[in-house]
């Protein structure tokens, strides 16, 4: 009786974990935050901390993206203040590396004129995410940048 009750309660606990394994696996929860269902991909977010409504404001412009994001790829686009713009970087088969980027000409409003550009690559490299910049500086102007793994973000500070 005691090796039935502990076979019964074996499959029970099998039983469990099938049916919720089938039931994340059927709404997707099993799935990598960074995988979707065009592929794997790597999400990548680009940060306008910068405040609106003062003469420190700026605007980020896209005037190149490159090959790299996962489809449909990002279109031309704006980043005004405190707004962000996310993006899906595509993987290889294995999910350990890609790469791509995109370049803003970075524009403060209140003057109406470009005051730099800046050139973001986002990549994963042996499955680690990073995000770096380039920023070419057209005249001074109170400006910087933070990075972190999967994220930049552009302040006026």
């Amino acid at each position: 009786m005691t090796m039935k009750l502990g076979v019964i309660l074996v499959l029970f606990i099998l039983l469990v974990i099938v049916s919720r394994l089938s039931s994340a696996v059927e709404d997707g929860s099993l799935e990598d935050n960074n995988l979707t269902a065009q592929g794997k991909t790597k999400g990548f977010n680009v940060y306008n901390i910068t405040v609106e409504d003062t003469r420190f404001a700026l605007i980020l412009v896209s005037t190149v993206i490159s090959s790299g994001f996962a489809s449909p790829p990002p279109r031309a686009h704006t980043i005004g203040p405190d707004e962000d713009y996310h993006f899906e970087v595509a993987l290889n088969s294995t999910g350990a590396s890609g790469a791509a980027g995109v370049i803003y000409e970075v524009v403060n409003p209140v003057y109406q004129r470009a005051i730099g550009r800046l050139s973001v690559s986002m990549g994963v490299k042996l499955g680690t995410p990073s995000t770096t910049y380039n920023y070419t500086r057209y005249e001074f102007f109170p400006i910087n940048f933070n990075t972190g793994g999967t994220y930049i973000t552009v302040r006026n500070d």
